[in-house]
């Protein structure tokens, strides 16, 4: 059933067993999994509504950044980086679907904070789920079953030290539209639409009582429910519970609400001159699947460390991508000086190996260590609404930016020791070409500019890690089941409860805790 917040009565109220706040993809996904019971009674609170454009609803994402900047090639703001309706950030979703690695469960030497309270096995089942829900192929991410049938060669490295997988990219993917229509006729699920929540009060046992909400036209209502659910992302999540119960916050008893915001780094610093044809490294560019739906996905390989290396090397995790690839003939990226991308692919040929090919810019996305002093904090200022707005302080350790560039180095070994190709690391800018095919030509690349201290560093937009699980309360805010340690009904849905970031992109994680505390609420909660 639909209800549009803005037509209801000031005060109305609604009861139901489960209230879920915020309408993305953990929303959307536990929502649904619950409301397959069909005697529970389920209300899901999005604060826009099915479309985008709502200036008054998305001004209420403001607020301050005053670490590092959030960059997407220019400086972001807090509104750009997240949407405010139904669906969420699936609304702008690219699609990419992997699962995390073993090593990223771990507890790591090196690494501080690492460590999940689940281990990596403990999701297979839901993964495995997740991969109906987004509507993907099966749950298989090796590139030898998915060479043969997207018509694709073999990986350019795959060994002990860096290995390709692939990721599923199912694109477009908004769960407003894949899941809204259903939604709106069920009969046991409310999707509650222009409702903004206010505050969770509480009881003196930390039971959450109610949730209070408004619209922006000054329409106040309330959600009576056995348990709540908050699933409003890594910034949005923090920011509720720190503003909870009249001010006085919920569950940061232990002072690590909005701790620990992590982001992928995402950097593209690096030129492949490879022996490899284009065509040859068509595992890395995103081939079509021929399913037997019309439903598109693509098949992209990455490169990456493997578990091995990076618990030997005590590295953080990282992935690489052939963001653009051409013959090497096609393409000719500017250099001042030095040797430039056609003297090595001539001189690969030279010194015994296959002349030089292609030409491909590699980006590495790569994990950030958690770091306590990363957070998301309140400031003095409000919102239309009253609610404090966000201060964001990202910060992120000299280590990170060290093991983006080990890994581009062991990258580059690897490639040398096969005669494969030569890595060049340097500062590179993108001109206006109009389109991909011209983008090579575009390039300007400067080696002597490349200073490993300082990279030019974007992000994944992929926000995580504020309010982390973990077995101890004193180091997390959620239980393993996603339970807030303090309160006996109030859990948490989405990427802030990552205790660590891998360097798989977060969505298909996402959907499948989901899946994970949809089956734990409906089947030893709520019995």
């Amino acid at each position: 059933m639909l209800v549009d917040a803005r037509g209801l009565e000031d005060g109305a109220s609604f009861d139901a067993d489960v209230c879920v706040l915020g309408g993305g993809a953990a929303g959307i996904t536990l929502a649904r999994d619950l409301a397959r019971r069909a005697d529970l009674s389920v209300v899901l609170m999005e604060s826009g509504g099915f479309d985008h454009g709502d200036s008054d609803t998305t001004e209420l994402y403001d607020g301050h950044i005053v670490g590092e900047p959030l960059m997407g090639g220019e400086p972001l703001t807090l509104t750009e980086v997240r949407l405010r309706y139904l669906g969420g950030t699936t609304n702008h979703w690219a699609g990419w679907c992997r699962p995390f690695r073993p090593v990223d469960f771990q507890v790591r030497p090196g690494i501080p904070y690492s460590g999940w309270p689940i281990a990596h096995d403990d999701l297979l089942p839901w993964w495995e789920q997740a991969c109906t829900v987004i509507d993907i192929g099966p749950y298989n991410f090796d590139w030898r079953y998915w060479a043969p049938k997207i018509n694709a060669g073999s990986a350019l490295v795959d060994n002990d030290v860096i290995d390709t997988t692939v990721y599923q990219v199912g694109y477009p993917r908004a769960f407003r539209n894949m899941y809204g229509r259903e939604m709106e006729a069920s009969k046991n699920l409310r999707l509650i639409v222009w409702a903004n929540v206010v505050d969770l009060p509480t009881d003196p046992s930390g039971r959450v009582t109610r949730a209070d909400a408004k619209t922006t036209t000054g329409k106040h209502l309330h959600v009576n429910a056995k348990v709540f659910v908050i699933a409003l992302g890594g910034i949005e999540t923090p920011r509720v519970l720190l503003a909870a119960n009249g001010g006085r916050g919920v569950g940061n008893e232990r002072g690590l609400v909005g701790r620990f915001f992590m982001e992928h780094l995402e950097v593209a610093s690096a030129l492949v001159t490879s022996s490899r044809t284009a065509k040859e490294l068509n595992l890395y560019k995103g081939i079509d699947w021929k399913r037997p739906t019309d439903v598109p996905v693509a098949i992209t390989g990455t490169m990456g460390l493997t578990d091995a290396t990076i618990l030997q090397r005590r590295m953080l995790g990282s992935q690489m991508i052939l963001l653009f690839t051409d013959s090497l003939d096609n393409s000719h990226p500017r250099q001042a000086t030095g040797a430039n991308a056609h003297d090595v692919g001539a001189l690969i040929g030279a010194t015994g190996g296959e002349p030089g090919s292609s030409l491909t810019v590699l980006q590495s996305l790569s994990e950030q260590s958690p770091n306590p002093n990363s957070r998301v904090t309140l400031g003095r200022d409000v919102d239309a609404l009253g609610m404090p707005r966000v201060v964001l302080d990202w910060q992120w350790m000299p280590e990170d930016q060290a093991s983006i560039v080990a890994a581009f180095e062991i990258m580059a070994g690897e490639l040398g020791r096969a005669g494969l190709g030569r890595l060049q690391l340097g500062k590179i800018e993108f001109g206006n070409k109009p389109n991909k095919k011209d983008l090579l030509d575009s390039i300007v690349i400067d080696p002597g500019a490349f200073d490993p201290k300082k990279l030019d560093v974007t992000v994944g937009y992929h926000h995580m890690g504020t309010t982390r699980m973990s077995n101890d309360p004193s180091l997390g805010v959620v239980d393993p089941n996603c339970r807030v340690h303090s309160s006996p009904n109030l859990y948490v849905a989405g990427s802030a409860v990552f205790p660590t970031s891998g360097a798989a992109t977060p969505t298909f994680t996402i959907v499948a805790l989901a899946l994970r505390l949809g089956d734990h609420l409906r089947t030893k909660v709520l019995v």
